[in-house]
């Protein structure tokens, strides 16, 4: 007489593997999304704090180069699109200007969802400042089954002085030259 395959298992423990397979598939596919997604994501806020880190250092030393805050703000949004690599113009409103009483703000979106948000403002003898934000959303891959859908977002922020009277002028005095 053969003994069935099953007979050396109890009864309340048959089709047990397949839970386990079940659980361990989770945590595999969760195991990739930290490991794909999260690398993206680290990737893509290190390349747009780069970029806002040059655009705001251009910003600053192009209006003290020119002494126009047009070109200045030109410049910074020419260094964020260069290092980003977005090669479409940007749409800018309310547009470039100079600061007035209060700051200006300049919000230029690009065609990939980018968002650059410049802040220049006049800080009388400490002279101006830049601040820089940039916003994207990320596209999940594999982690997208584990979230309700929705993105992140990565955000980036810089600021830049120029023109700072209130601390020893050493520095300030020094030509470009050297």
């Amino acid at each position: 007489m053969a003994v069935p395959v099953n007979a050396a298992l109890p009864r309340g423990q048959r089709g047990q593997a397949i839970v386990l397979i079940a659980i361990m598939l989770a945590v595999l596919v969760g195991m990739a999304a930290l490991a794909i997604d999260g690398s993206r994501a680290y990737e893509s806020k290190r390349s747009l704090q780069a970029a806002v880190d040059s655009a705001s250092l251009a910003g600053a030393d192009t209006l003290q180069q020119t002494r126009n805050f047009v070109t200045a703000e030109q410049a910074a949004t020419a260094s964020f699109s260069s290092n980003r690599r977005l090669y479409t113009a940007p749409a800018c409103a309310p547009g470039y200007g100079t600061p007035g009483a209060g700051p200006l703000t300049i919000t230029c979106t690009y065609s990939d969802g980018t968002v650059l948000t410049q802040v220049v403002a006049s800080l009388g003898p400490a002279g101006y400042s830049f601040t820089l934000t940039a916003t994207r959303s990320l596209q999940l891959q594999f982690a997208r089954i584990l979230t309700n859908g929705s993105s992140p977002t990565i955000s980036a922020r810089a600021s830049s002085g120029v023109d700072n009277l209130l601390y020893s002028p050493t520095v300030a005095a020094l030509s470009q030259a050297g």
